[in-house]
């Protein structure tokens, strides 16, 4: 069924400084795990309009160069993560003159296009905006009771794939044509949500970088699916049930993960079905885990209640710890390592904290 999309180009408060350029950060590895360190703080009390910031929340560019922070009054801030500058700020003003509120925001795969997720009371929206550019394109949902909960880019930008909470019946993803797309492609297509309406799963796991999703069944059924299809593409049966984890980012087919009471931390291939522990947790709690593009290196943040950055070398268990974070009044609000693996970005309400690895050339330019 076709549906009329509006498109509006809105005049809106836009700031366009000097692009950033990537620095060219090689990815987290077992060889230069040593050199990963605390690169760019940002501290949002420094900021202009600093009460606006309330949440370490950020989307974070594939290649790490971009974090963009949402503000109390529904505006976008992007950061170039190199040197702490603002790269765009921006807000999107409704037919009501009052912002709306960004429940969610992705980078496309350019690393320069924004897609972001708005309500405003009355109808949700999509924007769209290219640092550097100087108009944003907003794009309006169908009126329903439903409730786009997630918005990502598809590969080649033309259209936004929007994960939707269902008022009635069965929770769902639907795919929206952006400027670009056209003939039968420029309709607007619904499928049902295959994690959320998959009746033996018992939880899924959060903060999987979509189109990717985990659910996990009690029986140690765990299933990696792919949202814009709706099917499982991959199923490995444990002996654990996995609750906290990460996929791969480039692989897209490795999880590294610990159970419930955190007992063990585990580093799962999905291709292979080979489920390997890397380490004893003895019960510590570790808000996030990540896992390097070569899966070597498994990153853990907030460990055990210690503001700390620690890693495990996946072939060894050998555990380094990195240092601490940038100091926080409460625990991150996300934690994030850019798919090129170049790039950890913690976020908290006071600000944002950039590790990379320290090359030679930055031992010379200090």
């Amino acid at each position: 069924m076709r549906i009329t999309i509006i498109l509006i180009l809105v005049a809106t408060l836009l700031l366009t400084v000097a692009p950033a350029v990537a620095d060219d950060s090689p990815p987290l590895t077992a060889d230069n795990l040593d050199q990963f360190a605390s690169a760019v703080q940002i501290d949002f009390a420094t900021l202009e309009n600093a009460d606006r910031f309330d949440s370490g929340w950020f989307a974070l560019s594939g290649d790490g160069a971009y974090v963009a922070v949402t503000q109390r009054d529904g505006g976008l801030v992007i950061f170039d993560s190199a040197g702490g500058e603002v790269a765009a700020t921006y807000n999107v003003t409704r037919s009501s003159d009052q912002p709306g509120t960004v429940l969610d925001a992705d980078f496309g795969s350019d690393n320069r296009t924004l897609v972001a997720l708005h309500a405003d009371g009355e109808r949700y929206y999509l924007s769209l905006h290219t640092i550097d550019g100087d108009e944003i394109t907003v794009v309006t949902l169908p009126e329903s009771p439903d409730m786009p909960v997630r918005v990502w880019l598809d590969a080649d930008g033309l259209y936004a794939w929007i994960e939707v909470l269902a008022f009635e019946g069965p929770h769902y993803v639907m795919r929206m044509p952006l400027p670009g797309a056209d003939g039968d492609e420029a309709d607007i297509i619904t499928l049902p949500s295959g994690p959320e309406n998959d009746m033996e799963a018992y939880v899924r796991i959060g903060r999987i970088p979509a189109p990717l999703a985990v659910t996990a069944s009690l029986a140690g059924e765990v299933k990696l699916w792919n949202l814009e299809t709706g099917e499982v593409t991959h199923e490995v049966q444990l002996d654990g049930v996995p609750v906290f984890g990460r996929v791969n980012e480039t692989s897209g087919t490795q999880m590294a993960w610990r159970d419930p009471i955190s007992d063990a931390l585990y580093l799962l291939d999905f291709v292979t079905g080979e489920n390997q522990q890397i380490a004893d947790l003895g019960g510590a709690y570790i808000q996030a885990i990540l896992l390097s593009p070569a899966a070597d290196v498994i990153l853990g943040v907030a460990v055990d209640d210690r503001p700390v950055v620690v890693a495990w070398n996946a072939a060894t268990g050998e555990l380094t710890e990195l240092g601490a974070y940038r100091q926080c009044s409460r625990v991150p609000d996300l934690v994030r390592l850019s798919a090129d693996g170049s790039t950890l970005v913690i976020g908290c309400d006071t600000g944002l904290d950039v590790w990379r690895v320290h090359t030679e050339t930055d031992n010379n330019e200090d």
